[in-house]
């Protein structure tokens, strides 16, 4: 029987900083989610071996006996963060479900992704980065309003709120102050699109 290893961060092993956002272990999963994941993988007809994170992997890399890697961890810190298991079952040969490290890297990086659109002919709004609240670069004369501010560096939906969404100058400093404050990381600044996701 093939044996499928699971790799997964649980919110219970997030350690909270004192100047972390409030969402900071969003993308982790509930162990409830992760059982009913194996659950689905067994029930289908294979073993299944938990693995769990990036630390848990490097330390059990060399003694995994698994025949593939279904990866949904997050990784640890960093914006290539969500690279981190796919790199490592890379280096040791051992295939995995899912996207490559470099296409995890670059999807993560809001802006580097939007650059690699453009470059290849694929439209996307305009846009701009701001790494801190300057008057100069809260230039918006070559957008439309609304806009929608993200942090540049995450994903699944973190740092987005209602306040996201905004409708002026005034509205934008107190976004993009938010997000370089909170997040500790440029804020994504683009024009916002009218439409179903």
């Amino acid at each position: 029987m093939k044996k499928v290893g699971l790799t997964y961060d649980l919110k219970k092993d997030y350690k909270f900083k004192d100047d972390d956002p409030p969402d900071a272990n969003a993308e982790f999963d509930h162990p409830d989610t992760i059982n009913l994941i194996a659950s689905a993988i067994k029930n289908n007809g294979f073993q299944v071996k938990k693995i769990g994170n990036v630390t848990s992997l490097i330390d059990n890399i060399n003694n995994l006996d698994v025949d593939i890697v279904f990866n949904i961890s997050e990784g640890l810190v960093g914006r290539n963060r969500e690279s981190q298991v796919p790199v490592l079952l890379e280096m040791a040969g051992i295939p995995f479900v899912g996207a490559d490290a470099l296409s995890l890297g670059i999807s993560l990086d809001k802006i580097m992704a939007k650059k690699i659109f453009i470059a290849e002919g694929i439209r996307t709004p305009k846009f701009f980065e701001i790494k801190s609240i300057d008057e100069t670069a809260l230039n918006t004369d070559h957008l439309k309003y609304p806009l929608i501010v993200k942090p540049r560096f995450e994903g699944s939906s973190k740092g987005l709120s209602e306040a996201s969404r905004v409708a002026n100058k005034d509205e934008l400093k107190k976004q993009v102050d938010y997000i370089v404050n909170n997040y500790k990381q440029p804020a994504l600044v683009e024009e916002f699109i009218r439409s179903e996701e």
